[in-house]
């Protein structure tokens, strides 16, 4: 019996890793914490969403009902007690984008760009399973992307990432489609399955980010908690000072000359004004970006990104 090729690892990632991230994503901020002394909670508190309760009614006040619930505004308007009844707020579902198009599989060191996204959404998917929270994903390819509908439970979990595991083992150098329309396909099946209240992660290097992808992002913060999660490679942010830089596509090898200061400045600020771009429209939309380069933990920059915003 033939026995399976060994991945490279760095270029790709396997479900065996993608599983054992569980353990890492136990050790990153939550949604949720625990909180004591209220008589209408229940045992968990959003950190996104203040007190974890919904407003559900405002009613007579009636025997047995907690005093500080009184709505003294409504109470002294109408001369009879009135109190602010809440329910219990729900496990808020996460969705994912995962990019696995063919402009993700670079990377000068440690890692290819795809191989952080499949991890960095493997660590939130198992971050929501460890809520209680049901996960979903669009996985972003090349070809027509797959959306799975969010579910609670491990099982579920499991699937999610053996497809997306096979969908990283499949990339291969020397292909090109059309990046844009696949990013608005994708943010489009985004945004067929999500409503309102939803944690939304888009996990891209953000190739293809044009006028109509901004108004799918806009419908999908709109309603939504959503962040960015771009993947870059230090490569694309910055050329070194080399006399010839060798570069390939996986089937034609070149090189580039980095020694003119003005061509590297010309480079970098290429990057930087993208970046730009979309932290400013980002901003606009109330939603967060975070950089995840392609040599450090991720474990490690997604627990950094969640500290510096707070708790996602």
């Amino acid at each position: 019996m033939p026995t399976a090729k060994p991945l490279d690892t760095g270029l790709y990632t396997s479900l065996a890793k993608l599983l054992l991230l569980r353990y890492k994503a136990a050790h990153i901020p939550r949604t949720q914490y625990s909180v004591k002394h209220h008589a209408l909670t229940g045992q968990l508190r959003s950190a996104q969403r203040g007190r974890g309760l919904n407003f559900e009614e405002l009613r007579h006040y009636q025997i047995g009902d907690d005093i500080r619930q009184f709505d003294w505004k409504v109470t002294h308007r109408t001369k009879k007690p009135h109190v602010r009844v809440y329910t219990e707020e729900k496990e808020q579902a996460v969705l994912l984008l995962i990019d696995q198009r063919n402009t993700m599989f670079f990377g000068s060191t440690q890692n290819t760009k795809a191989v952080v996204a499949a991890e960095l959404g493997a660590l939130l998917a198992w971050r929501a399973h460890l809520a209680a929270s049901p996960v979903g994903a669009v996985l972003m390819g090349d070809r027509p992307c797959n959306p799975i509908m969010p579910q609670r439970g491990r099982a579920h979990t499991t699937e999610l990432l053996r497809v997306l595991a096979g969908m990283n083992q499949r990339l291969q150098a020397g292909t090109v489609e059309d990046q844009t329309g696949q990013f608005n396909q994708a943010l489009n099946a985004l945004l067929q399955m999500t409503a309102h209240d939803k944690e939304i992660w888009l996990i891209s290097d953000m190739n293809g980010f044009d006028a109509n992808a901004e108004q799918y992002v806009s419908h999908l913060a709109h309603k939504n908690k959503l962040h960015i999660a771009l993947v870059y490679d230090k490569l694309e942010r910055a050329l070194p000072a080399s006399k010839q830089l060798p570069i390939s596509d996986g089937v034609t090898p070149l090189s580039i000359d980095t020694r003119s200061v003005s061509f590297r400045n010309s480079y970098q600020q290429s990057f930087e004004q993208r970046l730009a771009h979309i932290n400013k429209f980002c901003k606009k939309q109330g939603v967060s970006v975070a950089l995840f380069n392609t040599d450090d933990a991720i474990e490690t920059q997604l627990s950094i990104a969640l500290n510096t915003r707070g708790t996602a």
